[in-house]
C-alpha cells in the first residue's frame, strides 16, 4: 500500500490479492463513485471472545465450515497459535512456522504440508491417519500427557526440524552427497517408503530370492500381501548407500537389466 518494494521473502498470497484490487481500481478510472460504492458495502467482522469462557478454536472451525475448506495445514497452525499471546504468536510463527512454509514453497505448501504432517504422525504414533483425517489425528496427539506437558515451544521445533528432514528427503535439499544421491534414487524410483517409530521401511518390488544382498538387510515378505516382496529398514544413515543398492536392483530388474550393483 505504501508503494515500496516488496521483500525477498514476502508472502504470495497477498501479492496476488493486491495485484487483483490494485488492477480493478486501474480500470474504474476516474469513477470514484463506483468505487466508493462498494467500499460502502465492504464488512470486517471482530469477534471479541472471554478467554476464561469461549473457545477460539472451535469458533473459528465453525465459522470457516461453511466455506472453502481449509487444508490440513491452516488447521493445524490455528490450532497451536490461535489460544497463545500475540508476543508468543508472532515468536512462534516468525522463527519457526513461516520458515518451514518457505521451505515447502508457498504455492504449494498445503499439499506439501498435509503429506508432510501424515508421515510426522505415523512416525511419532505408530499409525498412519486416514489422509482426510490427518488434523484431528493431530489433535489427538497434541493432546497426549507427554506432548502437552513438554509444551507448544517443543512441539513447534520438533515439527519444524522434521519438516527439514522431509524437505531434504523430498524436494532435493539434502547437502550431504551421499545421501542427496540416495534420496535422488528414491525419488525416481518413486517406490513405497513407510517410516517407522526407529526405523524407514522400504518395499522393493522382486522376488527375493533374486536379490543379491550379501549383507542379510532384505526380508522376505512375500506371504504378507503387501506390495513388493522384499522389505529393507534402514535404521542408520550409513546404510543408506548400501540400501540403494538393493533399491537399484528391483529399478533395473523392471527395467529388463538384470545386472547387479555391490
Amino acid at each position: 500500500m505504501q508503494q515500496k518494494p516488496l521483500p525477498s521473502e514476502h508472502s504470495i498470497r497477498i501479492a496476488q490479492n493486491f495485484g487483483f484490487f490494485d488492477e480493478r481500481v486501474a480500470a474504474i478510472g476516474n469513477d470514484l463513485d463506483e468505487l466508493c460504492q462498494g467500499l460502502s458495502k465492504l464488512v470486517i467482522v471482530d469477534v471479541a471472545l472471554n478467554s476464561d469462557q469461549d473457545n477460539p478454536q472451535l469458533i473459528f472451525e465453525t465459522m470457516n465450515s461453511t466455506g472453502r475448506e481449509l487444508s490440513q495445514a491452516d488447521l493445524i497452525c490455528n490450532f497451536i497459535l490461535m489460544g497463545l499471546e500475540p508476543k508468543h504468536q508472532t515468536l512462534l510463527y516468525e522463527d519457526f512456522w513461516r520458515p518451514m512454509e518457505v521451505k515447502f514453497g508457498q504455492e504449494a505448501c498445503g499439499s506439501h504440508f498435509d503429506r508432510f504432517m501424515r508421515h510426522y504422525l505415523t512416525l511419532k504414533t505408530g499409525e498412519i491417519p486416514n489422509v482426510r483425517a490427518v488434523y484431528e489425528a493431530f489433535k489427538q496427539f497434541a493432546r497426549q500427557p507427554a506432548v502437552s506437558e513438554a509444551g507448544v515451544d517443543d512441539l513447534v521445533k520438533d515439527i519444524n526440524a522434521f519438516a527439514g528432514h522431509y524437505c531434504a528427503m523430498a524436494f532435493g535439499k539434502e547437502s550431504a552427497k551421499a545421501l542427496s544421491d540416495a534420496f535422488q534414487d528414491l525419488r525416481e524410483l518413486k517406490g513405497d517408503v513407510v517410516p517407522q517409530a526407529s526405523r524407514l521401511r522400504l518395499s522393493l518390488n522382486l522376488p527375493f530370492h533374486e536379490l543379491h544382498d550379501p549383507r542379510g538387510m532384505a526380508k522376505d515378505v512375500t506371504a504378507l500381501s503387501r506390495w513388493g516382496d522384499v522389505e529393507v529398514g534402514i535404521t542408520a544413515t550409513e546404510d543408506s548407500p548400501y540400501v540403494m543398492g538393493l533399491v537399484r536392483q528391483s529399478f533395473e530388474r523392471q527395467m529388463g537389466n538384470g545386472s547387479h550393483l555391490e
